[in-house]
């Protein structure tokens, strides 16, 4: 071969390798190839806390590959159940594995915090802070009556529980000491809340009632954008909710968010989508969505 022609052959090559570079990564997404360059398909399943910050993965991710997102809710135990069962290949929870969740493989994706949320009369009645202790009694159904915690009035306390695949429920028996044997029946026993979103608008349309949502849902709550709700967030132990006191600790009812996937079952689509969540553009969704980036 000339030289000439050698010169063609490696400019032809340095042509060919931008090429392929420059379809692999769109806005600095990398593109995942299926077989036959069809669309890739990631199912995930789970809290419903994780849900909303996985749409806009979802939203984001899209835009520059040929992955397709599938996202569902059900709780973190149906995050667990669906990786379990290959229904799913990710797993969203708001609560780390339990002891007996096991062959799974973790990332912890963000960090939040569980806020206490109150019916708008109650905050108005004088209460606007609530002890761990207090918490636990509320659900346990030994303080029924917020003027017991200082309310200028009589208004019977109405808790509100989420389901028990919830992880946001878990974290908060976890951090309170509560457990599903102490809780009653009859007139104090607790009303359930389907998700995040039934939360909120079950404790604002409930006179007295109380129940927890996730951080971001109260940062929402916040935005001089957005409607205000009828229901308010109570510092817990003098401490209000906020990054700030998610980061240093001093807000005690906070936790991790993750993913899971199933341990040893290789999935090069799913790997490198957990990568970009990972990546700096991932966790800047993180940011925007409320929650706390790595």
């Amino acid at each position: 071969m000339t030289e000439l022609g050698e010169n063609l052959d490696s400019k032809m090559m340095m042509i060919l390798a931008v090429a392929v570079t420059a379809v692999v990564c769109i806005a600095g997404t990398a593109v995942v190839m299926g077989s036959d360059d069809n669309d890739v398909t990631i199912n995930v399943a789970g809290s419903t806390t994780v849900q909303p910050l996985m749409v806009k993965f979802q939203e984001s991710y899209e835009d520059g590959t040929n992955v397709r997102l599938n996202v569902a809710g059900g709780g973190s135990g149906a995050g667990v159940s669906t990786v379990q069962n290959g229904s799913a290949d990710i797993g969203m929870l708001s609560r780390d594995l339990k002891a007996s969740e096991t062959g799974f493989k973790v990332t912890v994706i963000a960090n939040d915090g569980v806020a206490i949320i109150v019916n708008k009369a109650v905050q108005d009645a004088g209460v606007t802070d609530i002890t761990l202790a207090q918490i636990k009694q509320i659900y346990e159904g030994t303080i029924t009556n917020w003027n017991e915690l200082g309310a200028t009035s009589s208004i019977a306390i109405k808790p509100i529980m989420r389901e028990g695949s919830s992880g946001t429920r878990a974290c908060l028996e976890e951090l309170t000491g509560l457990s599903a044997a102490s809780y009653p029946t009859g007139a104090n026993a607790y009303q359930e809340a389907s998700s995040t979103g039934d939360m909120s608008s079950s404790v604002s349309s409930t006179a007295g009632a109380i129940g927890y949502v996730g951080f971001a849902t109260v940062a929402d709550m916040k935005d001089p954008s957005t409607p205000v709700p009828n229901f308010r967030d109570l510092k817990v132990d003098g401490i209000e909710i906020s990054e700030t006191a998610i980061d240093d600790g001093t807000y005690e009812l906070s936790r991790s968010l993750i993913l899971i996937t199933k341990e040893g079952k290789s999935n090069k689509a799913v790997d490198i989508f957990l990568n970009w969540i990972l990546s700096p553009q991932g966790q800047s969704i993180v940011k925007e969505a409320g929650f706390l980036p790595l």
